[in-house]
This record gives C-alpha cells, sequence and structure tokens, in this order.
C-alpha cells in the first residue's frame, strides 16, 4: 500500500462515521439498482426497497410491489457487477482502495460508497466494544455458543497481509470496515453487490433463492422459490442456499453462528436452529453428542412480541436429549437465570445502546432455546395454556 494511498485515506477516513440520512439512504441503493443494470445485471421491476406501511420494524430489506410467481426471476448479478479476490483479506483491501479511490477512479462506486457510509458495518460484532465482547462472553460461558464473539477482525485474520500493506493505525479503521463488510455481506470472497441486500430468514419466511451453485455458473440468478405475495420482503437463506458456500453447513452454522457474524437474532415466525455441544468441543464425540433443533411459532401469522415457551414447538433434528444432556440443559438453565440480574446491570452501563440491545436479546433467545429443549427433551409436551393456537403445521 503506497504512501499515496495513505494520504487519501486520511482525508476520506472520517466520512465512515458520517450519518446518512433514511432518504439519501434510499437514493443510494436505487443508484446500486441502476448501476447493477449498466453492468448486465437485473433487478425485477416489482421490488422496492419501501417497506410497506402497517408492518413490522424496518428491516432495510428488499420488498414486493407485485405478486410475483415462483420461478420468476427476481434478480441477478453477472460477473461483470462482482468483486472478488483471491481470498477474503485480499477482498478487503480491495474494498478499501475502491473506496479511497472514489467515484472518479471506482468502477463499483454506488456499492463502495453504500457498504462503507450506509450499510451500520459499525454495529456488526467485530466493532463492539471490549465491554460489550465481554458481557457476551459471560453470557455464553465456557460451553455455550458463539464462541470467539467479535474476533473476526482484519488484524486478526489478515496479519500476513499487514506488512505488505504499511498497516498502522492510519490505515487501521479503514481496513478494519472492509474486514466487517466482507464478513457480513460477502460470499465468501466475493461481493455480490444488490443481491447481499436481501436479508436472511429460513423456514416459511424464505423465498427466494438461486437457480444454481455460483461453482458451476459465477453468473448469480436468483428466483422465486415459491408465490410471494405483493407486500411480502424477499429473503434467502445464509445457511441452507443452493450454492456450494452452504453446502454442509445447514445443522453446524445456526443461530449462534449468525449472531455472532450479523448481530441478530432470527425471527420465530420464520425459523431458529440451535445446536448445543453437550461435550467438550473439540473432541471427537462433540458432533455426535450434541443436541441439534429447530423452534418456530406455532402461529405463523400471530406472533407474541414477547413469546412464552406455549407459544412456540420443537422439532428435534437430532436424537431427544439424553438423562445426561437433560441434567446439561438444567444446569446450562440454572447459570444463566442466576446471573441475570448480572447480565441486565451490566448491559445498562454499556456505552453503546445496540450493544446492549443485542446483548439482552440474545441472552432470552438463548435461555428460551434451553428451556424448549428441557420442555420437549420427552417429545411433545401438552400445553400449559389451553387458549394457545394449535400448530399450523
Amino acid at each position: 500500500m503506497s504512501s499515496l494511498w495513505l494520504i487519501q485515506f486520511v482525508q476520506v477516513v472520517g466520512v465512515l462515521t458520517a450519518a446518512v440520512s433514511a432518504q439519501n439512504a434510499n437514493e443510494l441503493k436505487l443508484q446500486q439498482v441502476e448501476w447493477l443494470r449498466s453492468c448486465g445485471g437485473y433487478f425485477n421491476e416489482k421490488l422496492s426497497f419501501d417497506q410497506p406501511p402497517g408492518s413490522d420494524e424496518p428491516t432495510g430489506g428488499i420488498f414486493t410491489t407485485e405478486d410475483i410467481a415462483k420461478g420468476e426471476t427476481v434478480l441477478a448479478v453477472p460477473t461483470s457487477c462482482q468483486l472478488r479476490e483471491r481470498n477474503e483479506c485480499l477482498t478487503a483491501i480491495r474494498l478499501a482502495e475502491e473506496y479511497v479511490g472514489g467515484e472518479t477512479e471506482s468502477d463499483f462506486w454506488p456499492y463502495i460508497k453504500y457498504v462503507f457510509e450506509v450499510y451500520p458495518h459499525d454495529t456488526l460484532p467485530d466493532a463492539w466494544t471490549a465491554a460489550g465482547k465481554g458481557l457476551m462472553e459471560a453470557i455464553v460461558g465456557p460451553e455455550l455458543d458463539p464462541y470467539g464473539f467479535g474476533d473476526g477482525s482484519f488484524h486478526r485474520r489478515c496479519s500476513s497481509y499487514e506488512e505488505r500493506i504499511d498497516y498502522d493505525e492510519t490505515s487501521e479503521d479503514l481496513l478494519e470496515a472492509a474486514m466487517r463488510i466482507v464478513n457480513a455481506r460477502g460470499w465468501n470472497n466475493v461481493m455480490l453487490p444488490v443481491y447481499d441486500m436481501v436479508n436472511h430468514n429460513n423456514g416459511p419466511m424464505r423465498n427466494v433463492g438461486q437457480v444454481h451453485d455460483s461453482k458451476k455458473d459465477p453468473n448469480i440468478v436468483v428466483h422465486a422459490r415459491r408465490n410471494i405475495k405483493k407486500g411480502e420482503e424477499i429473503s434467502n437463506s445464509y445457511n441452507e442456499c443452493n450454492d456450494h458456500t452452504c453446502y454442509g453447513i445447514a445443522h453446524t452454522y445456526v443461530t449462534p453462528d449468525i449472531f455472532k457474524d450479523y448481530g441478530f437474532i432470527e425471527q420465530y415466525r420464520a425459523l431458529q436452529r440451535w445446536r448445543f455441544y453437550t461435550t467438550l468441543i473439540g473432541t471427537k464425540e462433540a458432533l455426535e453428542e450434541s443436541i441439534l433443533f429447530d423452534i418456530q411459532s406455532r402461529s405463523s401469522t400471530s406472533v407474541p412480541k414477547e413469546p412464552t415457551l406455549d407459544d412456540l414447538e420443537l422439532k428435534w433434528l437430532s436424537d431427544k436429549p439424553t438423562a445426561d444432556q437433560v441434567m446439561w440443559l438444567k444446569m446450562q438453565i440454572g447459570r444463566l437465570k442466576g446471573m441475570q440480574e448480572y447480565v441486565e446491570y451490566t448491559a445498562g452501563r454499556l456505552e453503546q445502546q445496540f450493544e446492549a440491545d443485542a446483548a439482552l436479546r440474545y441472552y432470552e433467545a438463548l435461555l428460551t432455546a434451553l428451556e424448549m429443549a428441557l420442555k420437549w427433551s420427552d417429545g411433545t409436551p401438552p400445553l400449559t395454556n389451553p387458549n394457545c393456537p394449535a400448530s399450523e403445521a
């Protein structure tokens, strides 16, 4: 990395934390769409970034303005619109260089400007404060996931490149921002503009997917997996996608891992998937003796803001827990309940409110998952609330 690169960096680094209005953010999204079309890509005219009135809290996703039929093409990102390097570290360096080059030098400028200046990469787990990461470490303890929360920094992952690019305090912020963007938006070492604005959901909310694996054809085409109604958000899966980057991870890259990379908890009306390693992680028996299950709301249309265990149902993907695993579940539940006051007190003292909110959501979701596993350990339990709706499966 040349000294000129660093001089240019000093001039732009302050922009990374600049506030962007909702109107300007939407304009930058629309500019990306026009750019995508100009480089040979496709964005269905029935799609919009405007969230329908009366829907849930803002998601920043893509919504339908008309019905879309099963099999209809939703968007396409050919190789001419993709940004890729040999590995994630080089892709992060490339992103940083494109940002420094600016509109006059970058062929990807609408996308580059958006991911650095609009996308909230500074709220991702890798950007959390030491105190926020410490709270998460206390919540999960030595036996629960996510392990290594917030440890995906450029400095940690790409140390072998630091000497080659004159990595120092001056370049650190930009490269760390670029690494966070790659971690959260990249298909490993490939950036797919616009397609990476499609949010994640599994279960009934998942409605789009790739037509083919990018290993066979790197030109990405995305179609509707089912009929999609007007006003729905289009959603892809981050662990069950039709691509080699998802192969073999549907049961290992689950809710805690998604939270570690993105900082959000999946919705119950979509699906959460949990795996608990009841044997020491790293041993041969750990995967074989783990317990794996899905949690979903009983109703797909009406989900309470704070659902009880009776509002949810569980599907075992592994064998039901053994007597020893039931004891393990009880120990973890007792540990988490015993630290509730500490978690709430510590969260209340964090400098960043988004860290507190996310940590508390994860704490509640983790405790709920453990309690559901215990409740369903003998099969399908009876409802304790007779007014709870029956399963719609």
